[in-house]
């Protein structure tokens, strides 16, 4: 049976305990029976931990959200647990794909269409919250398949070859850094204090450090 606990957000469950071949009553009686009588209240008590946190949802993830808010307005469940059969997988796959161009065309970002290498985090984020559950991977049509499906694999790679160059970043003059050190430290506001000490920092341990800038009399 699958037990549900209901949210308060659309009447979607918050939590599922589905009979995954882990929760199968008949498979915790087996290893139940094989293990030693006096561990066995100690393994019963960890099925019984492991049961209720099984699908909590990660609230921190924001490619989660995305996705959830995607499955639940074409009314499937964000863990797509109605689509766990290996002969589904052809629906997994269409309805992640469609969540991808649905990213692409910018319906969760203001309108704004969402880079291939966006698109690709987010497809994994979102797929690794599903396999640490022990569900399918909706972009692989087996478990222990390494690459992606070619569907995907080709999608990634037209949305990257369209995509614009990204831009060089460049650095900051030193002249700017040592302005805005002498300048910053001797104002009456902490805040600008705290920027010069912040930006003579980045500058010399950042991405573009120099070290002909003596950072010795600016204390941090």
């Amino acid at each position: 049976a699958v037990v549900a606990f209901r949210s308060r957000r659309r009447g979607f469950p918050s939590r599922i305990l589905t009979p995954l071949p882990f929760a199968c009553p008949f498979c915790t009686a087996r290893l139940l029976a094989t293990c030693p009588a006096a561990k066995r209240d100690y393994l019963r008590r960890l099925f019984h931990l492991a049961r209720p946190i099984r699908f909590h949802y990660p609230p921190s993830n924001a490619h989660w959200r995305q996705w959830s808010g995607f499955a639940r307005a074409v009314g499937q469940h964000p863990f797509l647990l109605q689509l766990q059969r290996p002969t589904q997988h052809l629906e997994r796959s269409q309805l992640f794909l469609a969540f991808a161009h649905s990213l692409r065309e910018g319906e969760f970002n203001k309108g704004c269409r969402a880079s291939g290498q966006t698109i690709t985090t987010t497809l994994r984020e979102c797929a690794l919250c599903m396999v640490e559950r022990g569900l399918r991977d909706p972009r692989r049509a087996d478990p222990g398949q390494h690459s992606l499906d070619p569907s995907f694999k080709a999608a990634f790679k037209q949305w990257k070859h369209f995509d614009p160059a990204p831009r060089p970043q460049q650095a900051i003059p030193n002249s700017t850094v040592r302005w805005i050190a002498d300048h910053f430290r001797q104002s009456a506001q902490k805040r600008c204090r705290v920027i010069a000490d912040l930006v003579v920092d980045g500058k010399t341990f950042g991405k573009y450090a120099t070290f002909d800038l003596i950072v010795d009399r600016w204390p941090f």
